[in-house]
C-alpha cells in the first residue's frame, strides 16, 4: 500500500513533541504504520525536536555565552532547516523506505502507539489498525454501528480532547458540505471518496484545518469507511442542518 495522501508537516512535528490531541494522534498512527513516506518524515521531525532542545538548554551548570544568538533565533533557524528538509525528502532512496519500514514506536503523552508496518491492518480484509483497537475493536465485523442517516453509520469512541469516530458510507453518497472548527484528520480504511482535494483510498489521510470546506463524495462500489479525529466540532454550513448538529453530535 502506498498512499497518495499524507500527514501535513505541522502535524508530524505536533505528533513528535507529544503535543496532538489523542484523537488526532490515533488517527495518525494508523496512517503511519501503512505510509513510509510519513515515517521517514515523522524521523526527521524527531531530529528537529532534539537540535530545538540542544539549542534551548545550556549545559548543567554553565551559563550561555553573553554573545550567543538568542534562543528563539537558534530555534527558528533549526526549524526552517528542517523544514526545508522535508521539503527535499520526497525523493527519498529505496535504502531510506527500508530504514523507515523499522521504525517501532511512536509516544503520545507517555502512551505507546504502534507506527510499525506490521500494525497497518490494512492488508486483512475484516481488520482494524492496532491503533485503534483499544477504542473500536480487532475487526470491522465487529463493530456495533449506529445509525446517523440515510446511508450513513458511525460509531464513537469516548475519548478527551476532541471526537474518535468510525464512519460507514453507502455508494453513492454526498456527505454534507462543512467546514472544520480547527483540525480533522480522516483516514480511509475502505472504499474510496473523492472531493475538490482529489482522490482518497486506503491508506489516504486528509489533513484538513479551519481553512478547507468540502463536500466528499463516495466513489468506489464498496462502502466507505473511514477513521476520523477533530479537535472541534465541524462547521456545517446548510443553516436548517446546523440546528440538528447538537442532536447529531457532528
Amino acid at each position: 500500500m502506498k498512499p497518495d495522501h499524507h500527514l501535513d508537516d505541522a502535524t508530524l512535528l505536533s505528533y513528535s513533541a507529544g503535543a496532538l490531541p489523542l484523537p488526532l494522534s490515533v488517527v495518525a498512527s494508523a496512517h503511519l504504520a501503512v505510509c513510509a513516506r510519513c515515517r521517514i518524515r515523522l524521523r526527521q521531525a524527531d531530529a528537529l525536536g532534539g537540535a530545538l532542545i540542544e539549542a534551548d538548554v545550556a549545559p548543567c551548570g554553565e551559563e550561555r555565552p553573553r554573545d550567543a544568538e538568542p534562543i528563539s533565533a537558534v530555534a527558528a533557524a533549526a526549524r526552517m532547516a528542517m523544514l526545508r528538509r522535508l521539503d527535499q525528502s520526497d525523493s527519498t532512496d529505496e535504502a531510506g523506505m527500508n530504514a523507515a519500514r523499522a521504525t517501532g514506536r511512536a509516544r503520545h503523552g507517555g502512551a505507546g502507539l504502534d507506527v510499525s508496518p506490521t500494525a497497518s491492518g490494512m492488508e486483512q480484509d475484516d481488520a482494524l489498525p492496532v491503533a485503534v483497537q483499544p477504542y473500536f475493536g480487532a475487526t470491522l465485523s465487529g463493530v456495533r454501528w449506529r445509525f446517523l442517516a440515510p446511508g450513513v453509520q458511525h460509531v464513537r469512541a469516548r475519548v478527551p480532547e476532541g471526537r474518535l469516530f468510525l464512519l460507514k458510507l453507502a455508494p453513492g453518497i454526498r456527505l454534507l458540505e462543512h467546514g472544520h472548527g480547527r483540525n480533522e484528520l480522516s483516514l480511509i480504511l475502505r472504499g474510496a471518496y473523492t472531493d475538490h482535494l482529489g482522490v482518497f483510498r486506503a491508506g489516504d489521510v486528509a489533513d484538513l484545518d479551519s481553512d478547507v470546506e468540502h463536500q466528499p463524495v463516495i466513489t468506489s462500489a464498496e462502502p466507505c469507511i473511514t477513521l476520523g479525529a477533530t479537535d472541534a466540532p465541524m462547521r456545517i454550513k446548510s443553516r436548517g442542518l446546523r440546528l440538528l448538529q447538537p442532536w447529531l453530535r457532528l
